[in-house]
């Protein structure tokens, strides 16, 4: 009979800790959410990916030129001043491909900016 009980207790202690889990499951993704609303996802257009060959060069030392470090940034925005759209690149926090997922060949680019009011005005 003790063992029934015990095995009563355990299977209700699991079905309360997988609650839990789920509660911790919705918040977590609610929080990447939240962090996603400073972030714009540029399709469809064509860039220069960052040389690896160049990086590594000794003339530099093996330290990426600024040029190669923030190159899909300035390519973003040089893109964008091309359609009249004001990007100061101070307000960019990060600026990155995703790995490819269509066949057109042009990945996806995020860009995040330092706050949801910078995204707003481009």
């Amino acid at each position: 009979m003790a063992l029934v009980e015990q095995l009563d207790q355990m299977q209700a202690d699991n079905l309360e800790k997988d609650k839990k889990i789920a509660i911790l499951e919705n918040r977590v993704a609610d929080l990447e959410q939240y962090t996603r609303i400073n972030d714009v996802i540029i399709t469809g257009l064509s860039i220069k990916p960052r040389s690896y060959a160049r990086a590594v060069t000794p003339e530099n030392g093996g330290e990426p030129a600024e040029l190669d470090v923030t190159s899909t940034e300035r390519q973003v925005a040089a893109f964008m001043q091309s359609k009249d759209i004001q990007l100061d690149c101070n307000n960019i926090e990060a600026c990155h491909p995703l790995p490819k997922r269509g066949t057109n060949g042009k990945p996806s680019i995020v860009l995040r900016f330092v706050n949801r009011k910078q995204r707003s005005h481009c």
